[in-house]
């Protein structure tokens, strides 16, 4: 039997629009991103999603909020799809935060899945939390995730097995909705933009480029 699962990222927020680093700081949700969680109510209403685990943080409950206003599904927080924390980066934007280190930027395009930001966490910190949630969940196609960028890479990451080496190709805009298919044999992946598909597998970026986000 197959089991599905939606991961949602947070619409667009001030941070986001002003190219911000925010970790687990917060910033509100623009015009713009309110929009972009109401289209992707739409594509969970249409997968008749039933419950939504979203991130505390507030740029993810206000999205997962109007979800289930838009769908009616049940809501609730889990502390495990925070963001990632980017420690004195958290509110800079990426050339302050690679003017304030110079030393030590060069290490984050060498292992973008280990890497630390000063007094933050690395993408491979928040495995082991991401993979205690999912063996806790029960899946099926009425269930959807409401997270962060970092954090949606390390989700992909554990339910596809990626190499850690693909995981900073993977973009995840404001607007995206994966749909993750996993059956006895293999993993599948599909994806929404802007309101629109599914487009099948994941939305990469261009081999060599890592994206910021």
């Amino acid at each position: 039997m197959s089991r599905k699962l939606f991961l949602v990222r947070h619409g667009e927020t001030e941070w986001n629009r002003e190219g911000r680093i925010q970790g687990v700081l917060d910033s509100p949700l623009t015009n713009e991103g309110m929009i972009q969680a109401r289209r992707n109510a739409g594509i969970l209403k249409s997968m008749l999603v039933k419950r939504l685990i979203a991130s505390p943080l507030g740029r993810a409950a206000k999205t997962a909020n109007i979800i289930a206003e838009e769908t009616g599904a049940r809501c609730e927080f889990d502390e495990r799809l925070k963001e990632r924390d980017c420690g004195t980066w958290g509110g800079m934007t990426w050339d302050e935060a690679e003017r304030s280190h110079p030393e030590i930027w060069h290490a984050r395009s060498e292992n973008p899945y280990g890497f630390t930001p000063p007094g933050g966490e690395s993408l491979a910190d928040l495995e082991p939390r991401i993979r205690t949630m999912l063996a806790e969940l029960e899946l099926g196609g009425e269930l959807a995730l409401v997270t962060h960028g970092i954090t949606m890479r390390v989700l992909l990451r554990c339910l596809l097995e990626l190499d850690t080496r693909e995981v900073s190709r993977i973009r995840c805009p404001n607007h995206i909705v994966y749909e993750v298919t996993l059956d006895a044999i293999e993993a599948h992946c599909q994806h929404y933009l802007n309101g629109e598909g599914p487009y099948d597998g994941l939305l990469l970026s261009v081999p060599g480029v890592m994206s910021r986000h």
